[in-house]
């Protein structure tokens, strides 16, 4: 029987790439729907397939492959899926491999212990910023960050003190995102947003209230490398009520000294 090469560059070769691409997207698209804290008790498949636009039968064998490879797991009981283990494992991995992380622990620490509120540590990602890492203090129960959690760039003091020293391009990213979903605060516009980078720039950190619609306040500072490009920030965030505005101001010099101390560790200005 004669055996014929397949032309890699031939029309079904193409589509079978089409079509793997396309399944990879399709479960990226379904693990990052389920990392969202609302399915922390899991989903359904006609829940997931509504959700990310699938067929069912689509998003259920989406599913079973990853839940073969530990990615998801499924409730006996409920039926219901949510993230499985090896999803931990490759974020562990991250984490352990994140050499600003391990950097800026002992800085994170310290500088929760002295100020008494919770101090995490935030880096940016396509417009976003992703906290990578947190300590808890004080007495306030509600979590105001979390490891893992992603929040527009403009609309946090940690975003906003790293997206004061990006380029112009990811600015411009910013303020269309600001006029396609306004924060409830101060910045309504691309004037209001570049007027905040700019007095960011200016005094060194950036600060953040929302006492009216979150409960929420924070202050960041950005950290820098050894190439001198910001490289992450660190901020304390706490409620309101146990982070006034004059605390904000007191604890903005610590912050900004313990940014600083970081970004001299990652080989800044050295």
């Amino acid at each position: 029987m004669e055996v014929r090469a397949v032309n890699p560059g031939s029309a079904t070769v193409r589509s079978v790439q089409r079509e793997s691409v396309q399944s990879l997207e399709r479960g990226f698209n379904i693990l990052q729907h389920m990392a969202d804290p609302r399915l922390s008790r899991g989903a359904t498949v006609t829940d997931l397939a509504r959700d990310v636009g699938l067929h069912k039968s689509t998003a259920y064998r989406i599913l079973d492959t990853l839940r073969q490879q530990g990615f998801v797991r499924q409730d006996a009981d409920s039926g219901r899926y949510s993230l499985g283990y090896s999803v931990l494992n490759i974020a562990a991995q991250f984490l352990n491999n994140a050499e600003i992380r391990g950097v800026a622990s002992s800085e994170l620490r310290e500088l929760a212990s002295a100020s008494g509120h919770s101090v995490h540590l935030a880096v940016w990602d396509r417009g976003e910023v992703v906290y990578l890492d947190k300590v808890d203090k004080g007495e306030w129960t509600r979590t105001v960050t979390n490891v893992g959690m992603r929040s527009p760039a403009h609309c946090t003091a940690s975003g906003r003190a790293i997206l004061a020293h990006l380029p112009e391009e990811a600015i411009g990213d910013a303020a269309a995102r600001v006029l396609s979903a306004p924060t409830l605060d101060d910045i309504r516009s691309e004037v209001d947003l570049r007027a905040t980078l700019q007095e960011t720039r200016m005094r060194g950190y950036a600060l953040i209230d929302h006492e009216a619609t979150e409960g929420a306040r924070e202050v960041a500072a950005p950290v820098f490398d050894y190439r001198g490009r910001v490289a992450a920030a660190i901020g304390i965030s706490d409620s309101a009520n146990a982070l006034s505005q004059e605390r904000m101001e007191e604890l903005a010099p610590m912050v900004v000294m313990a940014a600083n101390r970081i970004s001299q560790r990652l080989g800044h200005g050295v």
